[in-house]
C-alpha cells in the first residue's frame, strides 16, 4: 500500500473515532461533531478517485453518452447526469452528490431507529460492506437508503407512505423489487427451529440445488437487468470459509437470544429477520454466486445490522454486550483485510486517492486511465496538473 494512502486512511479513522466518541461523551456539543463527522464521511467518499469496482462505469456513463454503462442506468439518474452535463458539471459533483445522498441519510435512519447512535454510526464504517461497499454499488446505495425509513413507516402501518418510499427506491435500482416482497415478511415472528433449520439447509443441500436453477435462469437473459450474468456464476459450489462460519454463528447467536430479546423489546422483529435473511441470501450469493452480483439482495438488510447491533446492546445483556464486543472485533478485522490486502485489487481501497492529486506524479495503479471527463472516453496526450477550479467550473 503506497503511503499517501495509507495516511489518508490513518488520518480518516482517527478523525471518526475521535469524532463518534464527542457525539458521545459532550451532551451540549452534539450537533458540531455530528455535522463533522457527516463532512466527513461525505467528503472521503465523494472527494475519491478511481477507488470502488464501478467507479470507471460510472466515469464512462457520465463522459459517453453511448455508453453501455449509461444504457442500464434508470431514467432519474439519466435525468440527474443530464442537469448536470447542461451546468458543465465535473463526474466529481456526481460522487459527491451520491455521497452525500447516502450519508445524510443513512445517519438520520441510524438516529431515528437506534437506541444508541454513536454504536450504529460505528458499525456503519467498520462493517463491511457498509459505508465502503457504497463506493461500488453507488445507485444501489442510494436505493438501500431509501428502504432503511421503510422499516418504522410499516411498523406503524403507514402503507401508502411506505409504497412510495419503495416506488422511488425502485427508481432509484431495480433491484429495490425484492423489498417489496420482503419487507412484509420481515414484519412476520417464525419459529427459531424454522429459521435455523433454513440456515443450515442454506449452507450445505440448498446451494448445489439452486446453482442448477440460477444457471438456467441466467441463460435464459431473463434476468440480465440484475445484473446476474452467465459469467458471475462459480463453476462450481464454494467450500465453507471462515467468513461463512463467522456470519453463520452471528445469526444463531442471535436466533438463540431472540426469544428474550423480543420479550424486552418486540420493535427488535424486523432487524432480527432482516439479520436472518442477510446471512441467508448471503450464503447462497457466497456458496453459489460471486460476491458482486447475489449479495446485491442481502445488501438492502445488511443496512438494518447497524440499528440490531445498537438496540441489542442498549437493552441487552452483559452476555448481548460481550457478544457485539466480539463481532466488532471481527468485522473490524474484516473490513480492515478487505483495505489492506490484495483481495481488495478490484475495489481499489488499497490505493485511495483524491481528485486532487497530482496528475503529473506516476501513476500509483496501472490500470487508471487519463480520461476526459466531459466527451466520450479517450487516453489524453498531456498531463495537466490538476486544481480544484477545473473541477468547478
Amino acid at each position: 500500500m503506497p503511503l499517501h494512502t495509507t495516511l489518508y486512511y490513518i488520518f480518516f479513522f482517527v478523525l471518526f473515532f475521535l469524532l463518534v466518541v464527542s457525539i458521545q461523551r459532550d451532551s451540549y456539543g452534539k450537533k458540531i461533531p455530528y455535522f463533522a463527522v457527516v463532512v466527513l464521511l461525505i467528503s472521503f467518499n465523494g472527494l475519491r478517485y478511481f477507488v470502488g469496482r464501478d467507479y470507471h462505469v460510472y466515469m464512462d456513463g457520465y463522459s459517453n453518452s453511448y455508453s453501455e454503462a449509461l444504457i442500464h442506468m434508470e431514467p432519474l439518474w439519466k435525468g440527474l447526469r443530464a442537469i448536470l452535463l447542461h451546468f458543465h458539471m465535473h463526474v466529481a459533483i456526481w460522487f459527491l452528490l451520491t455521497a452525500a445522498f447516502i450519508v445524510i441519510f443513512v445517519l438520520r435512519a441510524y438516529r431515528k431507529q437506534s437506541y444508541f447512535f454513536p454504536l450504529a454510526l460505528l458499525a456503519f464504517v467498520l462493517v463491511y460492506p457498509l459505508y465502503f461497499e457504497t463506493f461500488n454499488t453507488v445507485r444501489q446505495a442510494c436505493a438501500q437508503t431509501v428502504i432503511l425509513f421503510t422499516f418504522p413507516l410499516f411498523r406503524d402501518k403507514k402503507y401508502w407512505q411506505t409504497l412510495i418510499l419503495l416506488l422511488i427506491a425502485f427508481s432509484l435500482h431495480r433491484t429495490a423489487t425484492i423489498m417489496f416482497f420482503f419487507l412484509p415478511l420481515c414484519f412476520v415472528r417464525y419459529s427459531r427451529i424454522l429459521v435455523g433449520a433454513i440456515l443450515i439447509v442454506g449452507v450445505t443441500i440448498l446451494p448445489y440445488l439452486l446453482y442448477a436453477g440460477f444457471k438456467m435462469l441466467v441463460e435464459s437473459h431473463l434476468v440480465s437487468n440484475f445484473y446476474i450474468t452467465t459469467d458471475s456464476l462459480l463453476p462450481q459450489v464454494a467450500s465453507l470459509s471462515p467468513a461463512i462460519l463467522f456470519r453463520l454463528a452471528i445469526a444463531f447467536y442471535f436466533l438463540y437470544r431472540q426469544r428474550e430479546l423480543l420479550e424486552k423489546d418486540a420493535s427488535l422483529l424486523p432487524y432480527l429477520n432482516a439479520l436472518f435473511f442477510a446471512t441467508f441470501l448471503n450464503l447462497l450469493a457466497i456458496r453459489v454466486f460471486s460476491i458482486g452480483t447475489a449479495t446485491r439482495f442481502s445488501l438492502y438488510f445488511t443496512y438494518t445490522y447497524p440499528i440490531l447491533l445498537s438496540n441489542v446492546y442498549w437493552i441487552g445483556k452483559n452476555i448481548d454486550r460481550w457478544a457485539i464486543f466480539v463481532i466488532f472485533f471481527f468485522e473490524i478485522t474484516i473490513c480492515v483485510k478487505s483495505i489492506y490486502t490484495a483481495d481488495s485489487r478490484e475495489d481499489r481501497f488499497y490505493l485511495y486517492d483524491t481528485i486532487f492529486f497530482d496528475r503529473e506524479q506516476p501513476m500509483s495503479y496501472p490500470g487508471k486511465k487519463k480520461i476526459s471527463l466531459l466527451s466520450p472516453l479517450k487516453e489524453k496526450t498531456s498531463t495537466p496538473k490538476r486544481t480544484l477550479l477545473c473541477y468547478l467550473k
